[in-house]
């Protein structure tokens, strides 16, 4: 099996290697939804509007390595806390994304893909607390953790492609036991050169 597995990849990567390799530009914009939970109480399930500007270069036609920024919006959230304080928390979150695009195609219109990668993503909270009025608190947490998605695209012509995607990232920020996820559903509109 592991022979198998092996000689489909080494023919996935070789067979293609005669072929111009391609750069490609997109632009992303979805809606991004934002949760959160504490010790498995979600405080926060918002959406906002998300962009993503994205550099790929094709390796082969079916195996791509992609260069992203994103700007995952921002989203407030309103609960109260154990002490009986109204807490209000604005959440704004970017990232810096490095990953690979799997391609299978369906016809020679329409592919599938799938996204895998890293991403260096960087939150700015900003607390108000009702027993310091007046007082806003500024935090800044950053991480590094994995994402994944899947879409599909068409064809439209040679150089231009339309798609639709869905990602997640699920963020661990390093000073809290809070669990972050982060999902984008979007439109992406891609031009190759």
């Amino acid at each position: 099996m592991k022979k198998l597995v092996l000689g489909m990849l080494v023919s996935l990567l070789a067979t293609p290697v005669f072929a111009e390799s391609q750069g490609s530009i997109d632009l992303v914009l979805g809606k991004s939804t934002h949760e959160a939970d504490y010790d498995s109480m979600q405080f926060l399930s918002e959406s906002d509007t998300a962009i993503t500007i994205r550099g790929s270069y094709a390796i082969t036609p079916y195996i791509g390595v992609e260069l992203g920024y994103s700007d995952h919006g921002e989203v407030d959230t309103s609960y109260v806390d154990g002490f009986g304080d109204f807490i209000t928390d604005k959440f704004s979150v970017t990232s810096l994304n490095l990953g690979l695009k799997g391609t299978i195609p369906l016809d020679d219109k329409f592919s599938l893909n799938a996204r895998l990668g890293m991403s260096d993503w960087s939150m700015d909270i900003e607390e108000k607390d009702s027993s310091f009025p007046g007082i806003t608190f500024q935090y800044e947490e950053d991480g590094t953790d994995m994402y994944y998605g899947i879409g599909l695209q068409f064809q439209a012509t040679p150089q231009l492609r339309i798609g639709v995607e869905y990602t997640k990232t699920s963020l661990e920020p390093s000073d809290s036991d809070v669990n972050y996820d982060i999902t984008h559903s979007a439109l992406s509109l891609g031009y190759t050169f």
